[in-house]
């Protein structure tokens, strides 16, 4: 019965939770960047 330590449990766990918080991040500033571009401000007319 072997004992993996701690980090090597938790490793694989952080690594999701990394993975996803970036993937959340990337998803809200290219929606935001969508939104803003699209339907937002308009660039003035000169």
């Amino acid at each position: 019965m072997s004992k993996e330590p701690a980090y090597m449990r938790y490793g694989s766990r952080m690594l999701t939770v990394v993975l996803i918080l970036t993937i959340l991040t990337a998803i809200m500033a290219v929606y935001a960047f969508s939104l803003h571009a699209g339907c937002g401000k308009r660039p003035p007319k000169m």
